[in-house]
């Protein structure tokens, strides 16, 4: 196996032994298991399991980051953003619905099914959850606020590129999912400029979301660039 590959199946194999020890010290990992299970859209290409598990670390990431030190950190809005994140993409149509809207709402059912299966979390958390899902509709909307937390949950959305282990889902993963729209897959190389450009325009919300993008997206536009070069070996990502 190349140096590269274990490289990035170490860094991924840290991040999910870590956030394991996150949901089973916050005693949530049993949603997870039960969406691990129970998602339809669990292995799509990119709108699948690992990525809604991505967007519940990062998110709980940013929020820590804002919230430690300050001493703002509660708990309960943690276990909501982490919950938003894990089920924000759930029964995903991989592309086939044009309109977000119709995502969101399979998300908002599963969300459902998942509150009255685990009763033991607080109503209000749920409540908290069910408005952090639905403001991930894409495009933003902006014009009404749906929850104060909602900017950790969107940020961690657009932040997979400055991941190592991204490259197969993103250069992949995306161009398959969009040929439902547009009627042919795209290559890395044909691919990669337009997603750099929509990266680009993407607005990010949270403070630390703001700060780690502006500093690191010009090195994950160049990884992306040289893998679509086919300068940089693919790899799977772990499950």
């Amino acid at each position: 196996m190349q140096l590269s590959t274990l490289m990035q199946e170490l860094s991924l194999l840290r991040h999910e032994s870590s956030f394991n020890y996150t949901l089973s010290q916050m005693g949530i990992y049993g949603v997870w298991e039960d969406i691990e299970r129970n998602n339809p859209s669990g292995n799509l290409p990119y709108h699948n399991n690992p990525h809604m598990k991505y967007v519940a670390r990062v998110g709980y990431e940013l929020y820590c980051l804002a919230n430690l030190v300050r001493g703002s950190f509660v708990i309960e809005e943690a276990i909501a953003v982490i919950l938003a994140g894990l089920v924000h993409d759930v029964h995903h149509s991989g592309g086939e619905f044009l309109d977000d809207t119709d995502n969101v709402a399979r998300a908002l059912d599963f969300l459902a099914g998942l509150r009255t299966r685990h009763t033991y979390i607080a109503d209000r958390i749920w409540d908290d959850v069910h408005q952090l899902v639905h403001s991930t509709r894409y495009p933003h909307d902006n014009t009404n606020t749906f929850h104060e937390l909602q900017g950790y949950v969107r940020d961690a959305d657009f932040m997979y590129s400055l991941e190592i282990y991204s490259l197969t889902p993103i250069m992949h993963g995306i161009p398959r999912e969009l040929t439902h729209k547009i009627g042919k897959l795209l290559t890395p190389s044909q691919f990669v400029n337009p997603q750099q450009e929509f990266m680009d325009q993407a607005l990010f919300y949270t403070h630390p979301g703001i700060h780690i993008w502006s500093h690191c997206k010009d090195k994950a536009f160049e990884l992306e660039q040289n893998y679509a070069l086919g300068t940089v070996q693919s790899v799977k990502t772990l499950p």
